[in-house]
């Protein structure tokens, strides 16, 4: 491909919930090298690690990092959960990236509440399973400020749906 094409020069974060690999490591290290590919600056961060998909990135080229998040937050933990979100703004506004791809419902939550501050023009809610949310007010929230949803299958968008409600924001 061409370094000139239209994406060439965008800055790609993506947001995994671990640096192993499963598979939606797996699909967010195809999507990352794709982009690399295409003349995109591409980095990968996850809640835990390093693992295999640390090893990938290596192999690709693609900087990655360990940024935790703490979640489901429960009132004996408030102060954690803040702070940790706190970290994720000022990291996220450091690395600048144009587009946030977040994994699973951990870093999504943590983007969801974050992205807005980070300089970032989208972050996109990227839903990989159905039972780890609890559609609590934070969730909502989180999932609300996404500039768009993706999913693997329809029985996801119709969890989301239930869980925390008809739509993200515009």
């Amino acid at each position: 491909m061409s370094k000139s094409h239209i994406l060439a020069g965008k800055r790609f974060l993506f947001f995994l919930p671990a640096l192993e690999l499963g598979g939606a490591e797996r699909q967010a290290l195809h999507l990352a090298c794709h982009l690399k590919r295409l003349g995109c600056d591409v980095q990968v961060w996850g809640n835990s690690g390093p693992g295999l998909a640390a090893d990938q990135c290596d192999e690709a080229g693609i900087p990655w990092a360990v940024h935790p998040s703490t979640w489901p937050c429960r009132k004996r933990n408030m102060v954690r959960f803040v702070w940790r979100v706190l970290q994720t703004v000022r990291a996220l506004r450091q690395e600048r990236p144009d587009v946030i791809l977040a994994y699973c419902p951990r870093p999504c939550i943590s983007c969801g509440l974050a992205w807005r501050s980070s300089l970032a023009k989208l972050f996109i809610w990227g839903q990989r399973d159905c039972d780890d949310l609890r559609g609590d007010a934070v969730e909502r929230f989180a999932y609300r400020r996404a500039s768009a949803v993706i999913c693997n299958a329809a029985h996801e968008i119709d969890y989301l749906r239930r869980t925390l409600g008809e739509t993200c924001a515009p």
